[in-house]
């Protein structure tokens, strides 16, 4: 892919929106998705949040990743840029 300043105005954007979305999480969601989008096991986030074991941090991961799919689907803004990804490729 070409990198263009407008993919990286677009990157930006989906950043934003992305940001906007996980702001309008609990803290600890937003705790959980990170940390577990950032390759960490289920063992090592339950350690880093004070769950007692690594299945209480695979619960309230997926909790939360309910929830963000719910908010991903009331806004209009992230389809239109799910939309878009989806045209890209």
């Amino acid at each position: 892919d070409e990198h263009t300043p407008a993919m990286s105005l677009m990157d930006e954007e989906q950043k934003g929106l992305l940001h906007q979305l996980f702001a309008r999480l609990r803290e600890k969601c937003s705790e959980v998705l990170f940390l577990w989008a950032g390759g960490y096991a289920m063992e090592e986030i339950a350690g880093q949040l004070a769950y007692s074991n690594a299945q209480v941090a695979m619960n309230k991961k997926n909790k939360c990743l309910k929830q963000l799919h719910k908010l991903m689907e009331d806004d209009h803004a992230v389809q239109n840029m799910v939309q878009l990804l989806y045209a890209r490729t």
